[in-house]
């Protein structure tokens, strides 16, 4: 592990700590680079630096269109993402390797933090230096 990680898991659990992609190749400076959440499947899936998504059971990687903030998975199955300036979802891009961003609701500027609840979500935008 790299130097002031620290990851705690129940001894029977089925996650493991595996580096996808080598620590020292993306430089993550604060705890709010990063974003987690478990989907329906309990499978954990983890964003970096708002640009990168990614399963580090399935090995999976996706790169996205615009920087997440956040994003949550709902009891009925919907992902929902938070950018700086809109509410959306993700989808596969005709044009790119990217997955695309497509908005459903502008947001006031600051940064968004989703908190599901079963099948509604809240949303919070934290101006700078509340949090």
């Amino acid at each position: 592990m790299p130097p002031g990680v620290t990851i705690n898991l129940p001894k029977n659990s089925k996650i493991k700590a595996e580096w996808v992609v080598p620590s020292s190749s993306i430089e993550v400076k604060t705890k709010d680079e990063i974003i987690f959440d478990i989907d329906l499947k309990g499978n954990p899936w983890i964003g970096i630096d708002g640009i990168y998504l990614f399963n580090p059971l399935k090995r999976t990687i996706f790169s996205v269109s615009s920087p997440i903030k956040d994003f949550a998975f709902l009891e009925t199955g919907e992902f929902v993402v938070a950018t700086g300036e809109a509410l959306g979802y993700l989808l596969p891009s005709e044009s790119s390797s990217k997955l695309k961003f497509l908005p459903i609701l502008n947001l006031p500027s600051g940064s968004p933090k989703l908190f599901p609840g079963g099948r509604t979500y809240s949303l919070y935008i934290y101006l700078e230096g509340e949090r």
